[in-house]
């Protein structure tokens, strides 16, 4: 019985969408046939000859006349017009006007334009343009009809909100979607209404059946659902009218069941809810207890409320809210903790592969990916390096810049998945999208070093080391080289010596102090060695190699205190004894270094804020120039100054110079513009805008107010508004 129903409610419905269908294209037909009658009539029309029209002004007085009398035969007609072919100029209901012009009063293109004048001219049928414009349709009548030679053309548009009024005014309140289209699949006017997917997914499928069945339902699924196509072809006018309804509607009239289910649902749960509450009111200590501990800890200066669901409403409220606020703060410093890991990760810092998720994770930061290396290249601005990632972020899955303390380094960490290709032909494709880059840049002179590719992201830092390594062979590299670690070839006598890249890798750790890596190229150097037959004389001169390498380094740092252990080395006796000094001493060095560089931070830091206090009031003080005097990046200088002051450069001097001619003001009696250009403001104007909103007044009355005899105390004048 139920699928009786349903089967019943669908043809029911169906019927009724077919039988609308076919009264919009039996109305539409009539108005087409109207238009055509009206056509003819205006071929045979004496007034309307282009002999009257084109030589008498009368004429074309009475015909413009004319053309508004049959305008007003049709109700779908929005202009009528004439014209004589050949002519540059067309009549309407409104008057006489050229081909340019009425292109420009229709926001018609050139394109468009074009169209209009060949259909105009050579039409030798009835034409149809449903596109003729964004809100019109276009209908072409030659003239004479049935004669073989056209002297003219009858064109009318029609509004295509006047055919979907036709579709609305038969509608009976069903969902659906209604849509009126020719063969070439453009649609002249749509209506719908509860149907959620468009009607082109529908339309070339209807058109196909329509034109072999002419008149039709046919059931269609799209994205899981169904729905029912009912379409009628016009044979006069080749147009499709059709109808797309869900087919979830033949189910709306069965469904007195289901709504008793539901409203006895809802009767239960509303129940349930009276219960609930009553209940909860009746057991309310929790809640009291929670508001009293609310009175007890943050009830001072907090208006008294007796109802204690409020009080714990306005309470997380304000922890909501203050959460909002914490977390803006922590968006603003994210940029700074992404370095700060990224720092600690290519200094070895980190022990564990879950000491370096567990910051990932904490600063938001997606660094998960199969293999992983380095590039390092010389360049001053990490910002603008950050702007070309772009490029490179579509194809590989992480990729990070970082600047390096290093001889104004960028480092350039990349991670991506196990592909087809080699690692090495990877790195070779990320290294010249990247010198492609430098090039566009007109970067002048640039060599690309790049590390080894590791599994792991812990062993990162180990790549890091070999890149830079690779760098220091741009000495004899030319402009855009791009050096492997891989490819430092070994000395030619082997017996006698370590690999070269191991020392390379040792030497370049140890200058940055990197113990971690620097003790595992050291113990690896030392089982190289162990593992080769060769004489004590060779041992010992490559052993002084390295004591001379380390020593050469301890000199380049200028490390007193490694100095002093490196003479000891001269006096071990043994193999092993020299490689335990050896590891202690690399050690040693690495911890000073470690120091080294965060006193170098915090005195750098001390000094850039000495000499912004000393120089805020030179008008030429930028964040650039402070760049160039210290040797370091604007990038670079801008975090250490926001680390000492707490606030971005430019806030911090227009705060220095704002207390300046706040005290200037009170003190001494120099004109006001004189003051602000002494506190390097040119633009006196801007900073009056500027100094009413910081402070709430402008110079002049602040001054008037401080030095008045009943002046306001300093911390009221800097708050009145």
């Amino acid at each position: 019985m139920y699928n009786n129903s349903i089967g019943y409610t669908k043809a029911q419905i169906e019927s009724s969408s077919l039988n609308q269908l076919d009264q919009i294209k039996t109305l539409l037909d009539l108005r087409l046939k109207e238009l055509n009658d009206i056509a003819v009539r205006i071929a045979y029309d004496p007034t309307l000859t282009p002999f009257m029209v084109r030589n008498n002004r009368v004429a074309a007085k009475t015909a413009i006349e004319e053309l508004q009398k049959y305008k007003v035969n049709s109700s779908i007609i929005d202009s009528v017009f004439v014209y004589f072919r050949g002519d540059d100029t067309i009549y309407s209901q409104n008057g006489s006007q050229s081909l340019g012009v009425l292109a420009k009063e229709y926001k018609m293109t050139d394109a468009s334009l074009l169209r209009l004048t060949d259909d105009l001219n050579h039409s030798e049928t009835t034409l149809l343009r449903p596109d003729w414009s964004e809100d019109l349709i276009a209908f072409y009548y030659p003239i004479k009809p049935k004669e073989s030679f056209h002297y003219g053309t009858v064109l009318y548009t029609i509004q295509k909100s006047v055919l979907s009024n036709y579709i609305n005014d038969i509608l009976d309140g069903l969902d659906r979607s209604i849509v009126i289209f020719d063969k070439n699949l453009k649609t002249w006017a749509a209506h719908t209404e509860g149907v959620d997917v468009p009607f082109s997914h529908f339309q070339s499928m209807i058109r196909q059946r329509a034109d072999s069945a002419g008149t039709g339902i046919q059931d269609i699924k799209l994205s899981g659902k169904r729905y029912s196509a009912i379409y009628v072809v016009s044979a006069k006018s080749g147009l499709t009218f059709a109808a797309i309804v869900p087919s979830k509607q033949f189910l709306q009239p069965v469904t007195h069941v289901q709504s008793f289910l539901f409203v006895l649902l809802g009767v239960i749960v509303f129940i349930s809810l009276i219960s609930a509450v009553w209940l909860a009111f009746k057991n309310t200590k929790p809640v009291r207890e929670l508001a009293n501990f609310i009175r007890k800890g943050w009830g001072s200066g907090r208006r008294e409320s007796r109802n204690e669901l409020f009080l714990i409403r306005e309470v997380f409220t304000e922890v909501y809210d203050h959460r909002g606020a914490l977390m803006k703060k922590v968006d603003l410093q994210q940029p700074w903790a992404i370095e700060r890991v990224l720092s600690k990760l290519l200094n070895g810092s980190y022990k564990s592969t879950e000491d370096v998720e567990t910051d990932l994770d904490i600063v938001g930061m997606y660094l998960n990916a199969d293999h992983y290396f380095m590039l390092v290249f010389r360049h001053t601005d990490l910002d603008e390096v950050k702007s070309w990632l772009t490029a490179l972020q579509e194809q590989y899955k992480c990729i990070y810049a970082l600047e390096s303390l290093h001889k104004n380094n960028i480092a350039l960490l990349v991670g991506y998945e196990r592909q087809s290709a080699t690692h090495r032909q990877i790195q070779e494709q990320v290294a010249d999208k990247l010198r492609n880059l430098l090039y566009r840049q007109n970067n002048p002179s640039f060599v690309i070093g790049i590390g080894t590719v590791y599994p792991q992201l812990l062993h990162v830092n180990h790549s890091f080391i070999e890149a830079l390594a690779a760098l220091e062979y741009e000495f004899t590299a030319t402009n855009g080289s791009m050096i492997f670690f891989e490819d430092i070839h070994e000395w030619d006598n082997e017996s006698l010596s370590v690999p070269l890249k191991e020392q390379i890798k040792f030497a370049e750790s140890l200058k940055r102090g990197d113990k971690q890596v620097s003790l595992e190229s050291l113990n690896h150097i030392f089982r190289n060695l162990n593992q080769k037959e060769q004489s004590v004389f060779s041992l010992k001169m490559v052993c002084n190699d390295i004591i001379l390498q380390v020593h050469a380094i301890d000199k380049e740092l200028n490390l007193d205190k490694a100095s002093v252990q490196l003479k000891t080395l001269t006096k071990c006796r043994t193999f092993v004894e020299l490689k335990e000094k050896l590891t202690c001493i690399v050690s040693d060095i690495c911890n000073e270094v470690e120091q080294l560089k965060t006193k170098q931070s915090t005195m750098l830091g001390k000094l850039v804020i000495q000499f912004i206090n000393s120089n805020f009031c030179n008008y030429d003080l930028s964040l650039d120039q402070l760049a160039d005097k210290y040797n370091v990046s604007t990038s670079h200088l801008s975090r250490i100054i926001k680390e000492e002051t707490g606030t971005p450069f430019m806030e911090y001097l227009t705060r220095l110079r704002m207390e300046f001619i706040k005290l200037k003001l009170v003190t001494t009696a120099a004109p006001i513009q004189s003051i602000i250009q002494e506190a390097g403001y040119f633009d006196v104007s801007n900073f009056i805008r500027k100094f009413r909103k910081s402070v709430g007044m402008t110079p002049g009355r602040y001054r008037a107010i401080s030095t008045s005899p009943a002046k306001q105390k300093p911390d009221e004048v800097g708050h009145t508004v």
